[in-house]
C-alpha cells in the first residue's frame, strides 16, 4: 500500500471547524518563491563577453619611450553600419591602458582632439581620418604633423569592427 503525505491535524481553533490538511504544498511554493526570488537577482544567463584582437608590435616600437612621452588616444572608428556604437571604446581603451600600464601618460581622445583643434589642425585630422575610413592606414605626413603638435610619439587608433547585441525580456 502508497503511503500518503497528507496529514490530517485538528484545525487551530480547537476542532471547531474540523480537521484541516497538509499536504506540503507550502513547502513547495515556500521553495519556488525563494529560487525565483534568487533567480531575478542572477546575471543575465549571456553574460558579458569582449573579445579584442591588436596588431603585433612593430620592430621600430619602444616601450620605454612610452614612460617619457604621452600618448595620444584618437576617437574609435568604425564602418558606416556600425556608427554610433564605437563612441565610448577610447574611454575604456585608456582605463585599459591606465591599470595595465600606469606610468604611461595618456592623452584621453576628448584632450587629443581639443588639442588638435587649439593647434589649428582640425583640417589635417579630418583629411587623416577620411583617408583611414578609405584604406586602413594613417598617413605618414599628416600623423607626424599631427603628432608633433600634441608632443607624443604614438598614438592609438581603435576601430570597433564587430559588434553584435543580445537582448533578453525578463
Amino acid at each position: 500500500m502508497a503511503k500518503s503525505n497528507c496529514v490530517a491535524r485538528p484545525a487551530a481553533d480547537g476542532g471547531k471547524r474540523g480537521y484541516r490538511t497538509t499536504h506540503g504544498l507550502g513547502e513547495w511554493v515556500g521553495l519556488c518563491a525563494v529560487v525565483l526570488l534568487l533567480n531575478g537577482c542572477a546575471s543575465s544567463i549571456y553574460g558579458w563577453q569582449s573579445r579584442t584582437n591588436s596588431t603585433s608590435l612593430g620592430a621600430s616600437f619602444q616601450a620605454g619611450l612610452l614612460k617619457d612621452r604621452p600618448v595620444a588616444l584618437f576617437p574609435a572608428v568604425t564602418n558606416p553600419g556600425l556608427r554610433g556604437n564605437e563612441a565610448a571604446i577610447a574611454y575604456y581603451l585608456r582605463d585599459v591602458v591606465q591599470k595595465l600600464a600606469p606610468t604611461w601618460q595618456t592623452l584621453s581622445a576628448r584632450e587629443t582632439v581639443t588639442h588638435i583643434n587649439g593647434q589649428g589642425l582640425a583640417e589635417s585630422y579630418v583629411k587623416l581620418m577620411l583617408e583611414y575610413e578609405q584604406t586602413p592606414i594613417l598617413n605618414r605626413d599628416l600623423l607626424r604633423k599631427i603628432g608633433g603638435a600634441l608632443r607624443v610619439r604614438y598614438v592609438f587608433q581603435p576601430r570597433l569592427v564587430f559588434f553584435v547585441q543580445t537582448m533578453t525580456d525578463r
